[in-house]
């Protein structure tokens, strides 16, 4: 009894050990499933600063883009106005240059005019001393006395001759420069050359605005191929965001099918502990209960043994010893029937033991961690621990006590001394 109460102690401390190691594999589930609750969460807060910094970036792009193209606007717009203010200023000389030369072509004019008519006074002049000189030559000729002075007066006349026929040509090639043939011509020159420059100018300023229009038709289609560009970009960075986002809410939810799956494993597993926790229990209980009541049984079959023996001692006939002796010949033989039945139900109780764990090693069946309660029956691999490798049983049966043969058995024929 003080055995079975120790043995009862034993499996109730090992039963409080296994809960406690139970409940602490629990804790250590929680707080795994804890971790991985925060590693999710701490996945999500990063995957939204991610999200948060690419927007900040695009929006940063973006304000650079408009301020590029702002500035690209403003320097084709100041560019057009150095271009216009260059053209305007060489208008302006060549303005200026074009009414510098119609002054010096007036004041040119008017220098020869004024040069023409000296040169008509001076003819003048020059006839009337001729005219004169022409008399005084007459009347030289008339009179002999004044040959000498004649002759001189002539020879001055021969040179202001000369001298009128120089100023003549002058005047001549002058009035013929002069005449207006010549100056109709020359101003139909200068018109046709005004026009001339008046048109050449239409043209370059035409050329100018065709020249500038297509820079600005230029501009604006770099500027719109540049947008198409950035808005290509734009799209397939949003493209690579929206699937860099799906792969990552894809991970995040097979990470939460996994644990989920872990989750219901953990909870298949906890079921499965408790239920053989409840088998081996209940089993423990009954194995406990047929020792107590096998343990009753032998002490009551002890006691009667020990009745029967004290009759036995008593009494001293040889009949009544050899009754007596063929009595416990038959107890003895009922022992070991029943210890082969015991040992039947043992085995049997084996083989269902065996027959569960094999069950339990099912590849349908959630495989149980290793842990003291289980590791009576089975190895750290989950392979199958035979019975006589198990160690002591916690619920071992009591041995039928052997009591030692009487002395005055040696006397008595029959299988009983043998047997004692």
């Amino acid at each position: 009894a003080r055995q079975e109460a120790a043995r009862q102690e034993a499996a109730r401390q090992e039963a409080a050990r296994q809960q406690a190691a139970l409940s602490e594999a629990i804790r250590q589930e929680a707080a795994r499933q804890q971790a991985v609750e925060e590693s999710v969460a701490r996945i999500e807060a990063a995957r939204l600063e991610t999200a948060r910094l690419q927007a900040a970036q695009l929006e940063a792009a973006r304000q650079a883009d408009a301020r590029r193209e702002a500035a690209q606007a403003e320097h084709a717009q100041e560019q057009a106005e150095r271009q216009e203010a260059l053209r305007r200023e060489k208008l302006r000389k060549e303005t200026a240059a074009l009414e510098a030369t119609r002054q010096e072509s007036a004041l040119k004019a008017a220098a020869r005019q004024e040069a023409l008519q000296q040169a008509a006074a001076r003819q003048a002049a020059l006839q009337k001393e001729v005219e004169q000189l022409k008399k005084k030559a007459v009347h030289a000729r008339q009179t002999t006395s004044q040959q000498a002075g004649a002759r001189q007066q002539l020879a001055q006349y021969e040179a202001i001759n000369e001298t009128v026929t120089e100023e003549t040509v002058f005047i001549r090639d002058a009035e013929v420069a002069e005449s207006p043939e010549v100056a109709e011509e020359k101003a139909a020159r200068e018109a046709a050359a005004r026009r001339a420059r008046a048109v050449r100018e239409e043209e370059l300023q035409k050329e100018l605005e065709a020249l500038r229009w297509r820079a600005a038709q230029d501009e604006a289609a770099r500027l719109e191929v540049l947008r198409v560009a950035r808005l290509e970009e734009a799209k397939r960075e949003a493209q690579t965001l929206q699937a860099q986002r799906l792969a990552d809410i894809e991970a995040m939810k097979r990470e939460a099918d996994r644990l989920e799956a872990l989750n219901q494993e953990a909870a298949r597993r906890e079921q499965a502990q408790q239920a053989l926790l409840l088998e081996v229990e209940a089993r423990h209980a009954r194995d406990v209960a047929d020792a107590a009541r096998h343990a009753a049984e032998a002490a009551a079959a002890a006691a009667r043994q020990a009745a029967r023996h004290a009759d036995a001692v008593k009494s001293s006939s040889r009949s009544t010893a050899a009754v007596d002796i063929q009595r416990v010949w038959r107890g003895h033989q009922g022992r070991q029937a029943y210890r082969s039945r015991y040992a039947a139900a043992e085995a049997e109780r084996d083989a269902e033991d065996r027959q569960f764990m094999q069950q339990l090693r099912h590849p349908k069946m959630p495989q149980l961690p290793s842990s003291p309660f289980t590791s009576r029956y089975t190895t750290s691999a989950g392979g199958w621990v035979p019975p006589e490798a198990r160690g002591p049983s916690r619920a071992a049966p009591l041995r039928t006590p052997t009591y030692p043969a009487p002395h005055w058995a040696s006397t008595v024929a029959g299988p009983s001394t043998a047997a004692g």
